[in-house]
């Protein structure tokens, strides 16, 4: 079963955080909604999960870094 978690919009950069439940793993995702780019990582525990999107969260919440940087926090 696969299903979204939880999902954060940055309004300003025009971009989507996703945290999602795929299968028996776990995916963060980030859309850039400008380019149609998508980048994404999965993780065997919600814990490994979780750290990236709540680090992620918070650059968005600040308006830290673009969405290269953003990106690059994910790989």
């Amino acid at each position: 079963m696969n299903y979204t978690i939880a999902s954060l919009n940055d309004v300003n950069f025009g971009q989507v955080l996703t945290l999602d439940k795929i299968g028996n793993k776990y995916a963060v995702g980030l859309y850039n909604e400008e380019t149609g780019e998508y980048t994404h990582k999965s993780f065997d525990s919600i814990g490994e999960a979780y750290t990236i999107f709540e680090k992620l969260s918070r650059c968005i919440c600040f308006g830290d870094y673009s969405y290269k940087d953003r990106k690059a926090m994910i790989k």
